[in-house]
């Protein structure tokens, strides 16, 4: 997976695979983010996911809530790869996307 900061600075582009085999990346990545007042995570560059990656997300959405920061993953088109696997997860990803503000 990489992780990459929008031009505009204003949102983290993740791109690639996060699965088991990224985990320890993936982690490591998030608790590099865990300064930040808010993260807008921008998950359309992903083009494959897994069950480590949400309990990774999951985490980080914790974390930064419980230092009264926030997260928010921006808009993903219908039936794109990480909506697909929250769905047979049984994963509820409205909870982490926020409204559409502006072209994401």
């Amino acid at each position: 997976m990489k992780l990459t900061r929008a031009e505009d600075g204003t949102s983290i582009l993740l791109a690639g695979q996060a699965t088991i085999a990224e985990a320890e990346a993936v982690a490591s990545d998030f608790r590099g983010l865990l300064g930040e007042a808010r993260v807008d995570l921008d998950l359309r560059g992903l083009s494959q996911v897994d069950v480590s990656f949400y309990q990774l997300l999951l985490a980080l959405a914790h974390s930064l809530a419980k230092a009264g920061r926030s997260l928010r993953v921006l808009p993903l088109p219908k039936g794109h790869a990480v909506l697909e696997t929250a769905a047979l997860l049984g994963i509820d990803m409205g909870r982490l996307i926020g409204p559409e503000t502006g072209n994401p």
